[in-house]
């Protein structure tokens, strides 16, 4: 089955096995892909990967509070790796 999902609607991507969960405000939607595939997609799209595991849409995040980006119904965490560019681009977006 096929299900049409709108950028705007997404708040994060997390990796799930061989699976992303694809979550939006209220549920989350299970897709046979890989984040790398899905992120490239998404390109030029307001989304950052903040995690081995996870791409977040940057204009949904409400705070961020040590290593951790609060949205509204989620906190994800802040990998070591891609700290320091995603701070530098949260601070301009």
């Amino acid at each position: 089955m096929k299900i049409k999902i709108l950028t705007d609607e997404i708040y994060y991507l997390e990796a799930f096995g061989d699976y992303v969960k694809i979550h939006l405000e209220d549920k989350f939607v299970l897709t046979n892909n890989t984040l790398s595939n899905i992120f490239k997609k998404l390109a030029d799209t307001g989304f950052e990967q903040v995690h081995k595991s996870f791409v977040v849409k940057m204009v949904k995040i409400q705070a961020i509070e040590g290593n951790l980006i609060l949205l509204k119904n989620a906190k994800i965490p802040i990998g070591q790796k891609y700290r320091s560019e995603f701070i530098e681009k949260f601070r301009y977006s």
